[in-house]
């Protein structure tokens, strides 16, 4: 299974990104309601570098956290953990689609993972492959088609947009694969109204003036309670929640 891009282009962009452990990432407004709160089940997260998720997870939902990975920058994770209070974790350092765990998981979950393969439906089974009866299957990536496609063209970010396959970013593709797999679907759709960023390596003298614009723009939907509302155009992610059960029927 070949991705798109390579693991010398993920090291690069860890060693770029800025990471903010404590901040709650986009979906956790509808995470909070659909995933069970419960400490003794187990989480993998895919693609786990930086480790800022498996930090949620553990914190917000009180799970066994484990994380797979092929970068060499999972090699730093164990302190990155244990420095924000996660004790006890597992982390495997391999191609993911090569890993094979002695048990599977409650939830597994990945995020900016599965829009870099060209094959969802290879992508999303290993996901399955992994899960656990009962358990949730939470899939996130970006949304870089229509309005948010045109803005990264205009603003020469071109090459940010062939990093991914932009055929995955259509939630009907997701629905239409864990239905395949008779999973529950739970949640499949654009998050949030509108939200733009940029790449670490993004240097040009407009990114303060177009990044004060987009936190204008966000604080004044939150203030007039227009936040929320997903949709094509410019909604900045697709997420899936999918439970595996034995008569799964989307909701």
């Amino acid at each position: 299974m070949k991705s798109v891009v390579d693991k010398a282009f993920w090291e690069a962009r860890q060693k770029l990104e800025s990471v903010y452990y404590d901040s709650k990432p986009p979906a956790d407004y509808i995470l909070q309601g659909l995933l069970p709160h419960e400490n003794r089940l187990s989480f993998l997260e895919i693609g786990c570098v930086p480790g800022r998720f498996m930090v949620y997870f553990a914190r917000t939902f009180g799970y066994q956290v484990s994380g797979v990975d092929y970068s060499n920058e999972i090699q730093s994770m164990a302190s990155t953990l244990s420095a924000h209070g996660i004790e006890k974790f597992e982390l495997f350092h391999c191609d993911f689609f090569q890993f094979s765990p002695v048990s599977k998981y409650d939830v597994v979950f990945s995020a900016g993972f599965v829009e870099h393969f060209s094959e969802p439906e290879v992508v999303f089974k290993k996901h399955y492959d992994l899960l656990k009866e009962g358990g949730f299957l939470v899939i996130s990536l970006p949304n870089f088609q229509y309005a948010q496609k045109l803005l990264r063209i205009i603003l020469g970010l071109k090459y940010e947009l062939d990093s991914h396959c932009l055929n995955t970013m259509y939630p009907s593709i997701w629905r239409t694969l864990a239905e395949k797999k008779s999973l529950l679907v739970l949640y499949c759709d654009y998050i949030h109204t509108f939200h733009f960023w940029f790449p670490p390596d993004y240097n040009s003298l407009l990114k303060p003036l177009i990044d004060k614009a987009c936190r204008v723009i966000e604080k004044g939907l939150k203030v007039l309670h227009l936040n929320q509302i997903p949709n094509r155009y410019f909604s900045p992610h697709i997420l899936l929640v999918a439970q595996k059960t034995s008569e799964g029927k989307s909701v």
